[in-house]
């Protein structure tokens, strides 16, 4: 078993800010543990900008990632009482000279997700949305859809089960 710091959203900008060297950031929150530890290391090891991640009391989230032979992978995040940014915490200082926000697709925080995009705009950065899962594509397609519908998002990303499920 390996332990790193990771997510969707944080490989796309660690990956973004240390093998592209593209100027990334990070908005969120992280807890004082082990975990939290680890994530802050990991991304300040890599350069990237931390200044939008807020310490919260609280577990920090996590996932387990299972690999097999293959390399065929699926991720189990661990997220329902990990600490949160909420949607008030959101400030247009946050978005101001980005280019891009990178998301992930989460019901539990749609209205964060709402708020960002929202913030975004009016900093006239661009959206792009990770699908996340085939199963949260599935249970819950109806707000996804909205999203996808609003013209909000630049860029969406899917793998094949997500993509399929979408379009089902």
């Amino acid at each position: 078993m390996k332990t790193i710091a990771g997510g969707s959203v944080a490989n796309t900008i660690r990956g973004l800010t240390a093998g592209f060297g593209i100027t990334s950031g990070i908005i969120g929150a992280y807890a004082d543990d082990e975990q939290g530890r680890l994530f802050v290391h990991n991304m300040t090891y890599n350069g990237v900008n931390l200044s939008g991640l807020k310490m919260k009391q609280g577990p920090t989230a996590q996932c387990v990632c299972l690999v097999d032979a293959f390399g065929n992978r699926t991720m189990r995040p661990c997220l329902s009482n990990a600490v949160k940014l909420q949607a008030d915490e959101l400030t247009r200082e946050d978005f101001r000279d980005s280019k891009w926000l990178v998301m992930r697709y989460a019901v539990h925080n749609l209205e964060v997700i709402r708020a960002a995009i929202r913030i975004a705009k009016q900093e006239g950065v661009c959206i792009s949305l990770d699908l996340a899962s085939f199963e949260m594509v599935r249970n819950f397609k109806s707000p996804l859809l909205e999203l996808l519908e609003s013209g909000d998002i630049d860029l969406c990303f899917a793998n094949e089960d997500e993509a399929k499920e979408l379009l089902r």
